[in-house]
């Protein structure tokens, strides 16, 4: 949907930019679908981040979500289970690119989306039913206050 779509990547009509084109670092994480250690490749976009933020959520595509379920041989783990024991909730979102990812440290003081709603009172008055006519506008925007907090992830 264009909310999810203007929170995640951006609405370049108006200007908005999203968690994704907002991110103050990029890391070029290998391939996934190749990748033998993908929470290896979690742990350096880690330390891509600045020390005073700690990730907690990684927001990923369908495709590179089903394949932190592969399985590691040596632990019986899959790269799921050990990147969430790094404190990291994964989640899939479709509106993010095939191969990207953003991983970010999440709360108020980092990202937040500023919700207005405006109700506009119009002059038609219908006497059949005694009623006025209006309209209820919802708008949100996202709002990013430390961009460093956030990851953008590509060529996984």
């Amino acid at each position: 949907n264009k909310e999810n779509d203007t929170v995640i990547l951006q609405n370049a009509l108006y200007g908005v930019n999203g968690l994704y084109n907002a991110a103050g670092v990029t890391d070029a994480g290998s391939d996934w679908g190749t990748a033998s250690n993908i929470a290896g490749d979690v742990i350096n976009q880690i330390t891509a981040l600045d020390d005073e933020f700690t990730p907690d959520t990684m927001i990923l595509h369908r495709d590179q979500y089903i394949q932190t379920y592969g399985r590691i041989a040596s632990t019986d783990l899959t790269e799921k289970q050990k990147i969430e024991g790094l404190g990291i909730r994964i989640i899939m979102d479709r509106s993010i690119a095939a191969g990207t990812g953003i991983l970010m440290q999440t709360g108020a003081d980092i990202a937040e989306l500023i919700v207005a709603e405006e109700l506009d009172v119009e002059e038609d008055y219908n006497l059949s039913n005694q009623s006025y006519s209006f309209n209820t506008f919802l708008r949100s925007v996202p709002a990013i206050y430390e961009a460093n907090a956030i990851c953008k992830i590509t060529g996984i």
